[in-house]
């Protein structure tokens, strides 16, 4: 694992594990585990918030990802209080990431692709936000719980 364990990180916020490959045989870049770290401090940005993903196969933390705005096709920097890590959604294809926090006035859910997280693919990552696409904009924490 990345980082140091720190009071107030929150580890393990959320933890799905996702069969990013239904119906294959199970590999390290297809059974992955997520953790979120929403209290994350990244840099200066208290509660920055990050997310973890690493094989359920293997020895764990092996080839662990870090999953933060800039990084596996993300859009924008990481800042204070944007949380991603506190609500997650492992899907077949995608992990779905809120950022509740920011920086986005209304929050934010950003679908990001496995192969973008276990592969290291340039797959287009979808934004859905608040006042954008056809969502009204209203709201606080668009993104704090996905199901």
């Amino acid at each position: 694992m990345t980082g140091v364990l720190e009071a107030g990180d929150n580890f393990g916020a959320q933890v799905p594990a996702a069969n990013a490959a239904p119906g294959a045989v199970s590999s390290a870049n297809n059974t992955l585990v997520v953790i979120g770290i929403p209290g994350e401090g990244i840099g200066t940005a208290a509660d920055a918030g990050s997310v973890e993903v690493f094989s359920l196969l293997g020895a764990p933390g092996d080839g662990a990802v870090v999953v933060e705005p800039g990084k596996v096709g993300l859009p924008g920097t990481s800042g204070a209080k944007q949380k991603p890590g506190a609500s997650m959604y492992a899907a077949g294809a995608h992990l779905y990431l809120g950022r509740p926090g920011g920086p986005a006035p209304y929050g934010s859910v950003h679908t990001v692709p496995w192969g973008n997280i276990a592969d290291a693919a340039n797959g287009s990552v979808a934004t859905y936000e608040p006042g954008k696409g056809g969502l009204p904009a209203a709201g606080a924490t668009f993104g704090a719980v996905i199901r």
